[in-house]
């Protein structure tokens, strides 16, 4: 039940950070949901507080990428 919890939270999250990042950048959301995919719950909010210094949504995908990466070492 614990997992379920988590992957619903993790859900909601990556939903409104998709929304956020899509209105700071001025894009559908739909181009955003993909770059969390693979991204842990702690990742998703590290990205939260960073995606306001971010300059482009370029910066944002670069960032999530090494977190994968980091993540499959």
């Amino acid at each position: 039940a614990e997992q379920w919890i988590e992957q619903g939270m993790q859900q909601e999250a990556m939903k409104l950070l998709s929304r956020l990042i899509a209105k700071r950048f001025q894009i559908s959301s739909d181009f955003v949901s993909p770059i969390f995919v693979g991204l842990t719950t702690e990742q998703l909010e590290e990205l939260g507080e960073r995606f306001f210094e971010a300059e482009s949504l370029d910066e944002i995908r670069g960032w999530a990428e090494e977190k994968r990466l980091a993540r499959s070492q």
